[in-house]
């Protein structure tokens, strides 16, 4: 990059130098701030198998973390689940429980909000719910069982390693707040020599 087209780039004028300056005087501290804009539709979810067709008798369940938030408890991770039926017959009356609904929680907050059942799913049909969980521990599974065709079928969620970031709502007046509180976190200072 040229020294005129970085100038430019930082909003300076070009050539603004003094050359009748000494070297070391000559020395500009030069900023820039790069917006990197919406990046949740540049980034895509990671998403993680729940169960396989295999396994499950035909039914393939994905699950990705959602950045929904929930409307229940702010303790509660939104979860995006997709059923998707591979097989060549119709699944029926699919749901998902907790498989240990009788822990106590001095708090009132399940470990999973009860998902809207599935009445049916034709072959080649996918099909998305919302679910609202409480892990417990960051590192442990959540141990679900999963009902299809009358059988029950147990499976484990695994929390992802950022479950905990949870979005905030907030203005663009209260993120520069925020933002101006966290040096360091959304800016990154380099030195760049350029000769001309």
């Amino acid at each position: 990059m040229s020294n005129k087209a970085l100038e430019s780039w930082l909003d300076e004028q070009p050539g603004s130098s003094n050359p009748g300056l000494p070297k070391q005087s000559q020395v500009r501290i030069s900023s820039a701030r790069i917006s990197v804009g919406d990046v949740g539709k540049r980034v895509k979810q990671k998403s993680y198998s729940l169960l396989d067709p295999a396994s499950g008798n035909g039914l393939k369940v994905d699950y990705s973390f959602s950045s929904e938030i929930s409307s229940i408890s702010r303790l509660l991770v939104c979860i995006e689940v997709f059923f998707k039926n591979c097989s060549s017959e119709i699944i029926s009356e699919i749901t998902l429980v907790d498989e240990e609904s009788n822990r106590a929680s001095s708090d009132d907050v399940p470990t999973l909000v009860p998902m809207e059942s599935i009445v049916s799913l034709e072959p080649g049909q996918t099909t998305r719910r919302i679910l609202q969980v409480r892990f417990h521990h960051h590192l442990l599974p959540l141990k679900l069982a999963l009902y299809c065709d009358g059988k029950k079928l147990p499976i484990k969620l695994r929390p992802d390693i950022g479950y905990f970031v949870k979005p905030l709502p907030m203005d663009v007046e209260v993120f520069i707040d925020k933002e101006s509180r966290l040096p360091g976190m959304f800016e990154y200072a380099r030195r760049l020599v350029i000769t001309s």
